[in-house]
């Protein structure tokens, strides 16, 4: 498994902005996974079951450490001329998810307000609503949002909805995005 920098044609590059919002940014990445057989390198366009990979981030593209923002990241794939967004998990430097495919990947990245989970600029019940929502829901336990973890220990879970739902009694008790 091999993971480089990739220069995407126009059409890639237009059909994920497509998909992101315009504040995104984007870092486009080849993923190759290849078979050597009797000394004969052999390209694996896609496996039966999904490959868990992490991929160490550059600096540029980790998340602030001193930020008052959480980045959220995506992956995105264009594979038969259809569009995959897939959900990128970040934890100390590295980016992991699950792929069945192996090609050129956009990861993108959006600064978001720590308890913004709905993304309307405000934090409020809808927020504490919508993480509350994916706890007991069918992506129960795999669900992860950065604005959502508010106590930035890499899980969004019933611990961020109080500590949420504290900052919106009294603002100033409240620090989003420490422990």
């Amino acid at each position: 498994l091999s993971v480089t920098e990739a220069e995407p044609d126009e059409d890639f590059i237009s059909q994920v902005k497509d998909n992101i919002d315009e504040d995104a940014g984007i870092f486009c990445v080849n993923i190759r996974l290849t078979e050597v057989f009797e000394g004969n390198e052999e390209r694996i366009e896609s496996i039966d079951e999904p490959l868990e990979i992490r991929i160490e981030l550059t600096e540029e593209l980790k998340a602030p450490a001193d930020s008052k923002k959480a980045r959220d990241y995506s992956l995105i794939s264009v594979y038969d001329g259809k569009t995959v967004v897939s959900e990128a998990n970040y934890s100390n430097g590295y980016l992991t998810f699950k792929t069945d495919k192996f090609s050129v990947y956009a990861i993108a990245y959006i600064d978001l307000d720590y308890g913004d989970v709905n993304g309307d600029d405000k934090v409020n019940a809808k927020d504490v609503l919508a993480i509350r929502k994916s706890l007991v829901g069918s992506d129960a336990g795999t669900y992860y949002n950065a604005a959502g973890d508010v106590n930035a220990d890499g899980k969004v879970n019933a611990k961020d909805v109080l500590k949420i739902r504290k900052y919106i009694v009294d603002k100033t008790s409240e620090t989003l995005g420490q422990a």
